[in-house]
């Protein structure tokens, strides 16, 4: 399994983004809590996998995906 390591600001970006998902419950723990929990560290570390669930989440509550986000999920970033 391949490990992606975020900058501090990619994971700033992406925290900013979860945490209003996260309070207002908008999905269910068991889907959220992990990348939460990831998020908590200054450079979050998460597989390709949690990186494309975190991506679909996003879409299906029609909220903006970072574009560092597609980049990663696109092979055009490391």
């Amino acid at each position: 399994m391949q490990t992606i390591k975020l900058t501090p600001n990619q994971t700033k970006e992406l925290k900013a983004i979860w945490a209003p998902i996260r309070r207002n419950q908008l999905v269910e723990d068991r889907k959220s809590a992990p990348i939460w929990v990831k998020l908590a560290q200054t450079e979050a570390q998460m597989s390709r996998a949690q990186l494309f669930a975190c991506a679909t989440i996003l879409a299906d509550l029609e909220l903006e995906v970072p574009q560092f986000l597609h980049g990663i999920l696109n092979g055009d970033q490391p």
